[in-house]
């Protein structure tokens, strides 16, 4: 298990769970009304921007690219059948060893 660094409960999506066994990240958050997906980034400090790593229907999202001695910073927006996307959750970051 990697260990968490920063955490707070954000309204839309809002991320409440994270587990990280061999350098894979597993996302998860709570649904939200009205959303037809989400998209997930993850920060790019090359790019200086959050770069999204997927579109999914689901409520969780596994990130099998993290490197190791690496800090991870990540945040999920809700999409809506109009095209529209929330604003992100909490941000999330995690560190793998």
């Amino acid at each position: 298990m990697y260990d968490v660094v920063g955490f707070s409960a954000a309204p839309q999506p809002g991320l409440y769970n994270r587990t990280a066994p061999l350098l894979n990240f597993e996302l998860s958050w709570h649904p939200v009304t009205d959303a037809t997906g989400y998209q997930v980034y993850r920060w790019n400090p090359d790019a200086k921007a959050y770069e999204k790593l997927a579109a999914t229907t689901g409520t969780s999202y596994e990130d099998t690219g993290a490197a190791k001695g690496t800090t991870h910073f990540y945040r999920v927006t809700a999409g809506y059948a109009d095209g529209g996307e929330s604003a992100p959750g909490a941000d999330w970051v995690a560190m793998a060893p």
